[in-house]
């Protein structure tokens, strides 16, 4: 068995100012530091084996505060990158609602204007986190909203439609305790809709 802590960032400029960043960088508010700060004391109870996170500023500096005063490498990835926005980053999130476009962001397969559908992160996402599978392993991956609601809703074999209005509370740590191999076998259920190659 493997055990993972899902953790996604403290709160950002973007969260706190209303915008969508997806691939743009932007730091975490003082309350997003406090946060992370928070879930340090939340996560002493498991014994990481291992950290991920991405290399956005937001998550790279919650994994920091996060894993602080422990002896464990953190491996930085931008394969852990928030869904592209595409031409929809640094929009704020209140007009693209007011102008009835926020189904496409909760669509399984809606996408932004040059962006990401959820689909396609699952697409890019769950091989890597494949790749990085270790029987009887802890790891914490330290990521980004979009990203962590659909791992966690296709490892809890929630429909497509329920995953895009799934929340994920900043610094909220989601833990899953998994088979060996369980994200190659996630990505074979489901690569028809990921557009993957067919395995075999």
């Amino acid at each position: 068995m493997m055990k993972w802590v899902f953790l996604r960032h403290g709160q950002s400029e973007a969260n706190a100012q209303g915008w969508l960043s997806g691939h743009v960088d932007t730091p975490l508010t003082t309350r997003g530091e406090e946060q992370a700060r928070e879930a340090k004391q939340r996560c002493l109870v498991w014994n990481f084996d291992r950290v991920f996170c991405s290399d956005l500023l937001r998550a790279h500096r919650t994994a920091e505060l996060a894993i602080a005063g422990r002896d464990l490498e953190l491996v930085v990835t931008p394969r852990l990158r928030e869904r592209h926005m595409g031409d929809w980053a640094c929009e704020r999130l209140a007009e693209l609602r007011a102008a009835g476009k926020t189904d496409v962001l909760v669509g399984w397969d809606g996408q932004p204007p040059n962006g990401e559908s959820l689909s396609q992160l699952a697409a890019r996402v769950l091989p890597y986190l494949s790749e990085i599978e270790l029987e009887g392993s802890t790891t914490l991956v330290v990521a980004h909203g979009a990203l962590i609601r659909m791992v966690l809703g296709l490892v809890d074999g929630l429909e497509y439609a329920d995953i895009g209005p799934k929340k994920i509370a900043n610094c909220e740590p989601h833990f899953r305790e998994l088979p060996a191999g369980f994200f190659g076998a996630l990505i074979q259920r489901h690569e028809s809709s990921l557009g993957l190659p067919r395995s075999g």
